[in-house]
């Protein structure tokens, strides 16, 4: 029998704003194209998503904030200057998953954008996209990092407790691919203690950091794993909602998101990008007080530095930490066959060093 702070009849107050905040936190259910003035319905496929092809147009893949809208308002007003520097026009779109992503980036539909750790460690050693730039940390600011949460009502010996007896507790992490929503938890908390997120659990849902919290608080899951930064961002969006949650768990600090620009683009113009992104907001004057504004709505307010390929290493060695605590985990039907994957991963591991290190972004300049 589960807890009785877990019951669900246990929601706090509030829980009568659930659809319409879940609709906000879910955003797009696929694809949204956002071109100037003009908004195209969602599509399913990615394919439907961009304009071809064309030397003279920045088709930008916007991070998916709480909602796609959101996410274009906060953007734009760098994009636009940026893609008048390097003579294009600007064509935005906020896609929904790490998957519609990475299948956006595999068939060149994308040109930029401002892609999750996980994401761009795929394009680059894929050979797809090159990495411009990463936000600045300012000193003073804490590291952002993977938290998991549970409802204030919960007793302080909350994380003990669903370590001890998993299959109590229902869960809400986030797609696979995810580094904060489901790598580190699973790689650095869970599988050591022999807990698989998704298997171990009473219930496991998948979703965004948003709608994952919103289901928190609203108490239709008990855990639900997120980041430092989106759990502060989700408290000032929903307050009511926000003061319901606590954190048990917080990772090492994670690797930031990453600026990035198709491999296939002339250097002159990714160069352009680059200088644009690390100037932005850096000078004196009311132009870039203007511009530090728009870098606060972006998380960003210390601005871009240059970011080589190598930093995306501790990407790579979290991937494969994970991959050896799931052959740890496993049962194997032969020594043999276990050491046939472990050599597997070690490859895999070597060829994203290589391409890494490699990093010719950096010798651009």
């Amino acid at each position: 029998m589960a807890p009785s702070f877990l019951d669900p009849s246990n929601a706090p107050p509030g829980a009568t704003r659930r659809d319409a905040l879940l609709r906000v936190a879910r955003g797009s259910a696929g694809v949204l194209l956002l071109s100037g003035s003009r908004l195209a319905p969602a599509s399913a496929a990615s394919s439907e998503a961009f304009s071809p092809v064309s030397s003279a147009r920045l088709r930008f893949a916007l991070p998916l904030l709480d909602e796609a809208l959101a996410s274009r308002a906060a953007w734009e007003p760098l994009l636009h200057p940026l893609c008048a520097a390097v003579g294009c026009a600007l064509e935005t779109a906020t896609l929904s998953s790490l998957e519609s992503l990475a299948r956006a980036v595999a068939h060149a539909e994308v040109d930029a954008g401002f892609l999750a750790p996980e994401a761009a460690l795929q394009a680059v050693v894929e050979g797809r996209m090159r990495i411009l730039a990463q936000p600045k940390r300012p000193a003073a600011q804490d590291p952002n990092r993977a938290v998991l949460l549970v409802r204030r009502a919960a007793p302080p010996d909350a994380l003990d407790r669903l370590l001890a007896e998993p299959q109590d507790w229902r869960i809400a992490y986030g797609e696979r691919r995810s580094i904060a929503g489901y790598v580190l938890p699973q790689a650095r908390l869970f599988l050591p203690r022999g807990i698989d997120m998704e298997t171990a659990f009473r219930t496991e849902t998948v979703g965004s950091i948003f709608a994952n919290s919103l289901a928190l608080a609203n108490g239709d899951v008990d855990i639900a794993t997120g980041t430092l930064d989106d759990h502060r961002l989700f408290c000032r969006r929903f307050p009511p909602e926000g003061r319901q949650l606590k954190i048990v768990w917080q990772s090492e600090p994670l690797p930031a998101e990453r600026f990035a620009i198709r491999a296939d683009w002339p250097r002159a113009t990714r160069q352009e990008v680059r200088r644009f992104l690390l100037r932005y907001g850096a000078a004196a004057g009311p132009r870039s007080a203007q511009e530090r504004a728009v870098l606060r709505a972006l998380n960003a307010p210390a601005g871009y530095e240059a970011a080589p390929h190598a930093t995306l290493l501790p990407v790579a060695q979290l991937q494969r930490d994970l991959a050896l605590q799931r052959v740890r985990a496993a049962q194997w039907t032969s020594d043999a066959a276990r050491a046939r994957r472990l050599a597997q991963i070690a490859a895999e591991y070597e060829r994203q060093k290589a391409v890494l290190l490699r990093d010719e972004e950096r010798a651009a300049g």
